[in-house]
């Protein structure tokens, strides 16, 4: 999973981790850790996520070039 792709998907939609972690059902500091690399995020996360911000999941998982 791409951390910093996380991070920068979040941004450009202008949410806050408190509200992405809502929308995953997570606490805040729970959804910090994807972010920072601490956790792995499951794969169902990862397809909310890709639902949120409207790509694929693979542009989650992989590095841009």
């Amino acid at each position: 999973m791409n951390n910093e792709r996380l991070k920068q998907l979040r941004r450009e939609h202008h949410h806050t981790q408190a509200y992405v972690a809502k929308y995953l059902g997570l606490t805040r500091s729970a959804y910090e850790h994807y972010e920072t690399g601490r956790c792995s995020i499951p794969l169902d996360a990862a397809i909310r996520l890709a639902k949120l911000y409207q790509i694929r999941v693979d542009d989650l998982i992989e590095d841009p070039e």
